[in-house]
């Protein structure tokens, strides 16, 4: 089970508004936990969605961690994972839950009336010990087509191995 905290599922291709450095999105708790709602109106992105999320890029320390047979790492840059997503928009407020397999399984935030968006969100995982945010921006076409990119930081300690990982993944998908 893949256990980093995407989705950051939808950081879907909206320009990366709120960008501190080179390393992508602010992924301060304060700032993904508070995004602002966008200015579109209606539902008309709102259903159910089959994604796919490609590790783009690792860095830091994400493992692996754990002892073998039992060890797993939190990024491996290649890595493709599909997932089904439920999406809920109300007029400039955009909510992407049920993400499977991932730390952080719900993203809030806004979307516009361009179909661009911006959501986050935070999580933890083994007993609190493992806190992850993650950070999606993109565009969800008229045509219910999704294109994005996502950034997620997870950071704790699994047993005695300490981890602080950054990941990126390239976000493509469709309205089911």
């Amino acid at each position: 089970m893949k256990l980093c905290a995407v989705f950051a599922a939808f950081a879907l291709v909206l320009p990366l508004a709120g960008c501190d450095d080179d390393d992508g999105p602010d992924l301060d708790r304060d700032v993904v936990t508070d995004l602002p709602e966008g200015n579109a109106s209606g539902n008309d992105a709102s259903g159910f969605y089959s994604l796919e999320l490609y590790t783009s890029d690792c860095s830091g320390s994400c493992g692996p961690v754990g002892h073998f047979p039992f060890s797993f790492s939190l990024c491996d840059v290649g890595d493709e994972d599909r997932t089904t997503v439920r999406i809920k928009q109300i007029d400039g407020y955009l909510e992407i839950k049920d993400l499977q397999g991932y730390i952080v399984t719900r993203l809030y935030g806004g979307i516009n009336r361009d179909g661009s968006f911006d959501v986050g969100g935070y999580g933890t995982e083994h007993g609190g010990e493992v806190e992850s945010t993650a950070r999606a921006t993109g565009r969800i076409t008229g045509r219910g087509e999704i294109t994005g990119d996502a950034h997620s930081h997870t950071e704790g300690s699994y047993d005695d191995d300490h981890v602080d990982c950054k990941a990126t993944y390239r976000i493509t998908g469709n309205r089911l």
